[in-house]
């Protein structure tokens, strides 16, 4: 089958990117470069005096509160040093072959891999992203979809280059694989649609405008489907139910900004709660008395709220990867079951007189908790499964899914369980 023809972009004269075709594997190299990294190199270098009188002043007068005092800019050197070196030597990869994508991204070293085999790929878009919340200044990129977690990449290529090389990898897409847009499993009308079937590209339209009513009613497909590669859910094997489990994950990224923002913001705090409860200040005098104390002690409390807010955010994304959710399907009935550290709740569902399973665009519970070590990639697109009676109810949902991961749950069941459609 040949693939079909598209108005490709012409090649711009000059590239930024170093794009090579050889055979049946597509390269492009980019060496992203962020102007704003020459403004943060000349504030880092007075920062970074600043930051070191403030070390040997915690050496010759050690106190809590010089303590306290120099930890906002100690983490606000590191975090604007993580910048100037992401905007100076921030390298891309990125690799289009017959086994699939091939991504890595380094600054000085590889921080970040990804490989998607062929057949999970869904094609390749534009994307923005706002850079400067007041200017509303936007960067744009090409952004790669999948029945999975997507990922982002060539963010600051010009426009004409950006839509070449879109251009360029939808056709060697088609080429290497001319069949890819084919649905993973089949599908039939929904009964609560707008009349016609949807089918995969429609929704996914839609789920680009935000469309969280539009459902597609699932039928096994004619041959048993797998995971998605990057699936966060497994099946455990058991003789008389089938179970999925997943566990949390929290990327280094999101760890590492809330570490910046709890030491920053409750560093700050800290010094006035220490002064508060009569430390010294550099070694000077004692704390405020009288009136101005309980002034201090007034106003301190809104930012302390805030900042047990952030810490609880802290404390959550690191207990995030503890956390297991297991749905198991059993002939009595499904069973969803919630723990961090083995500690949780369960809640059972009955199954008798369902009569179909739909897969709608949008979590109707809880939303990804979502991070990675790049801040570039999109939110996945929340998929859920909706068990539907023959009376038109909604029985229980299976939520925050992503595609690829709903249409191979859906279809596990439909297969072992079908005496729950009849």
């Amino acid at each position: 089958m040949e693939p079909s023809s598209r108005n490709v972009p012409e090649r711009p004269s000059r590239l930024r990117s170093r794009f090579e075709l050889s055979g049946s594997r597509l390269t492009i190299a980019y060496r992203g470069f962020d102007p704003t990294g020459c403004f943060l190199l000349l504030w880092l270098t007075g920062w970074t005096v600043g930051c070191v009188m403030l070390l040997g002043m915690v050496i010759q007068q050690p106190a809590v509160t010089s303590l306290m005092f120099a930890i906002p800019f100690w983490a606000s050197w590191i975090f604007v040093f993580c910048l100037v070196m992401n905007s100076f030597f921030r390298k891309e990869r990125f690799e289009l072959g017959p086994e699939g994508v091939q991504f890595v991204c380094r600054v000085i070293v590889p921080i970040r891999r990804r490989a998607v085999p062929l057949e999970e790929l869904e094609g390749f878009a534009s994307y923005s992203k706002v850079t400067d919340s007041e200017s509303h200044t936007r960067a744009w990129g090409i952004e790669v979809r999948t029945r999975g977690h997507g990922f982002r990449f060539g963010q600051g290529l010009p426009d004409a280059e950006r839509a070449w090389l879109i251009g360029q990898l939808t056709e060697h897409l088609d080429r290497l694989a001319p069949d890819q847009a084919r649905p993973m499993v089949g599908s039939g009308p929904a009964h609560d649609s707008d009349g016609d079937a949807d089918d995969l590209d429609k929704i996914d339209d839609r789920s680009d405008r935000g469309d969280d009513k539009s459902s597609e009613r699932l039928v096994a497909a004619a041959a048993p489907i797998g995971p998605p590669s990057d699936s966060r859910w497994t099946r455990l094997d058991d003789f008389h139910q089938i179970t999925f489990e997943t566990r949390g994950r929290v990327g280094c990224g999101a760890i590492g900004m809330l570490l910046f923002i709890n030491a920053f913001w409750n560093g700050i705090v800290g010094v006035f709660v220490t002064l508060l409860l009569g430390a010294e200040m550099f070694g000077e005098g004692g704390g405020p008395k009288g009136a101005e104390w309980w002034f201090l002690f007034v106003f301190l409390i809104p930012f302390e709220v805030i900042g047990l807010i952030m810490f609880v955010g802290l404390l959550g994304a690191l207990v995030e990867p503890f956390r297991r959710t297991r749905w198991s399907f059993a002939y009595g009935g499904a069973e969803k079951q919630t723990t961090w550290l083995g500690i949780g709740r369960s809640r059972s569902y009955p199954v008798d007189w369902l009569d179909r399973i739909e897969l709608r665009i949008g979590s109707q519970g809880r939303t990804f908790f979502r991070s990675t070590s790049g801040s570039d990639d999109p939110a996945p697109v929340a998929h859920c499964l909706i068990f539907i009676d023959r009376e038109n109810q909604e029985r229980f949902t299976i939520d925050g899914l992503t595609q690829g991961e709903a249409r191979w749950i859906a279809d596990t069941i439909l297969r072992e369980c079908q005496r729950w459609f009849r």
